[in-house]
């Protein structure tokens, strides 16, 4: 079976590597940007009266920096190939579905539902894993957390799991395949309560608050995509 890291050696040139990790970083800075005119764009749709916020200066520091970090990783570990272009097409969108949820509890279609179907495309040659696999993880991915927030919202009388959740995870089972799903799950749960526990330490309150899974489900993916051994933990 194929992994998506593979023993290759790394980028041979530094200066190659920094000049793509300056693009990567350039396309950060203005990643903010891209967020929120699509969160913009979203909401107005939904009837919701909003307009585009201003973007601070530390936002296109931080997500310069995220993305340079990508860049960094993934010419690193697989070189100039097929699989570092992946590794940058699954990322970028996961951060900015990521910086939109975590400010309007929002995972818009207009990025899940084209992730999914570029990594169920990708996946064809097998890129990241091969097609039979990306497809089982789409809809393993979207109906198992369909099912565990059906029970969630019968156990506690509550929404359950926002119906984002699952068309993001769809899309992270087209990417990595279905044997990945169990570890993403886990880890962006565990993300997802430490975060709760530190924001709710933070503010004294009684209470877990309600906190946007989203960016826990895409640093867990992000996560899994470079250590492919958990794949199959």
């Amino acid at each position: 079976m194929p992994s998506f890291i593979q023993s290759t050696p790394p980028i041979a040139s530094i200066g190659l590597l920094a000049d793509l990790t300056g693009v990567a970083g350039a396309l950060g800075a203005i990643m903010p940007d891209l967020s929120a005119a699509i969160a913009s764009t979203v909401l107005r749709s939904l009837g919701e009266d909003t307009h585009t916020r201003s973007v601070r200066r530390h936002e296109r520091v931080l997500g310069a920096l995220a993305c340079a970090s990508v860049g960094i990783v993934a010419l690193t570990t697989t070189g100039l190939s097929l699989a570092a272009l992946a590794a940058c097409l699954l990322c970028l969108p996961l951060l900015v579905a990521a910086d939109i949820d975590r400010r309007h509890h929002l995972l818009p279609d207009l990025i899940t539902i084209p992730l999914l179907w570029l990594g169920l495309l990708l996946n064809l040659g097998a890129i990241v894993t091969p097609l039979n696999d990306a497809v089982i993880g789409a809809v393993t991915g979207y109906l198992g957390l369909r099912t565990l927030s059906w029970g969630v919202a019968a156990a506690s009388r509550s929404e359950g799991i926002g119906h984002g959740d699952f068309k993001l995870v769809a899309a992270l089972g087209a990417w990595l395949g279905w044997q990945a799903l169990p570890a993403i799950l886990f880890i962006a749960a565990a993300l997802a309560v430490l975060t709760g526990l530190l924001h709710a330490a933070s503010t004294r309150a009684r209470t877990l608050p309600r906190l946007a899974f989203g960016p826990s489900l895409a640093a867990a993916g992000i996560f899994v995509l470079f250590v492919p051994s958990l794949r199959h933990w």
